[in-house]
């Protein structure tokens, strides 16, 4: 049996660059989720290791990284990692504690039974840790219904400021070329480096993009335009962090080009010693070749501005998350 000491010893190196007081907030939140998934598990019948699992690994992401944004996708792809290091359960176990966690979000509808336990587990340990703590209209329904099955009586706060709008996909292409030229150096001394590849959440990530991010440049250019993905699509075999992910996605999205003149802003996948081995964004045609801002340009190990010949270095292009 998995218990809170194991999944601790396990979360603790992925919060360990937190300040202090930051790392024992997580802890007493996803403690406090999972202890709240294991009560209501064992008033709905459902499992309590697969309940706990799903309430510690829930916000790993989100907390290791310090990105809200599509943070439960990509936190189901957080907790996969872990699950399968750890070999906590079977892999039928997994995909469902991984599906709690990537619908956890959706409070305002309605899921199988592990994806509905989180949404409640979560919204319950806000509100032992603070009864004042105000909720939106979907969570009061949440809350009142739970109240109902254990057998309780509360009345919760409800929410009366309105949340705001997503904000709008900015060009990709500007960004673009104002990165690449910075220069962002695929070093930790980088500050702009360190920022780049802050989406994955494992330790020892940075070791593993060092020479090797030119598709976490590209992720890192469609985050900060507002165009968002989790660091791994559904359906998609890899994560963003690497080329071959960008052409499957792709692919299932009918997406991708081989032939014809990309829009600025376009992805364009590369074949530079191998096929489709770097990417990049399109700037414009230049002296017969296309202009491209790319991370890692050349194997140097900083971004810069590319002149790619589309006759034999390019693997083909796809307008990116939220057009161009």
């Amino acid at each position: 049996m998995t218990g809170p000491e194991q999944m601790l010893h396990a979360i603790l190196p992925y919060l360990a660059h937190l300040p202090e007081s930051k790392r024992a907030e997580a802890v007493s939140h996803l403690s406090g989720v999972a202890q709240s998934a294991v009560l209501l598990a064992g008033a709905r019948g459902l499992d309590p290791k697969l309940a706990a699992l799903a309430g510690w690994l829930h916000d790993v992401y989100s907390y290791a990284t310090g990105i809200r944004l599509m943070h439960d996708v990509s936190g189901a792809e957080c907790a996969r990692v872990i699950i399968e290091r750890h070999g906590w359960c079977s892999e039928s176990e997994a995909q469902a504690v991984c599906r709690a966690i990537m619908h956890h979000s959706n409070k305002d509808q309605i899921d199988g039974p592990y994806e509905e336990l989180l949404k409640d587990a979560d919204i319950l340990a806000r509100l032992l840790a603070n009864p004042a703590h105000p909720f939106s209209t979907p969570k009061l329904h949440r809350i009142r219904s739970m109240m109902q099955q254990l057998g309780l009586t509360f009345d919760p706060v409800a929410k009366t400021t309105l949340s705001s709008a997503a904000p709008a996909a900015l060009p990709l292409a500007p960004a673009a070329r104002h990165q690449a030229l910075l220069p962002i150096r695929g070093d930790m001394a980088d500050a702009r480096f360190v920022e780049m590849i802050r989406y994955w959440p494992e330790p020892e990530a940075p070791q593993r993009l060092i020479g090797q991010w030119g598709a976490a440049f590209v992720y890192h250019l469609c985050m900060t335009c507002n165009r968002p993905l989790p660091i791994r699509a559904p359906g998609v075999s890899l994560r963003f962090s690497c080329v071959a992910a960008w052409v499957e996605y792709a692919r299932i999205h009918g997406l991708l080009r081989t032939s014809g003149q990309p829009h600025p802003g376009d992805i364009v996948i590369l074949n530079l010693q191998s096929p489709a081995d770097h990417m990049g964004v399109f700037l414009g045609p230049s002296q017969n070749k296309w202009e491209t801002a790319e991370g890692n340009l050349d194997g140097l190990n900083v971004s810069g501005l590319g002149l790619r010949d589309p006759s034999h270095e390019v693997f083909g292009f796809f307008h990116g998350p939220g057009g161009l």
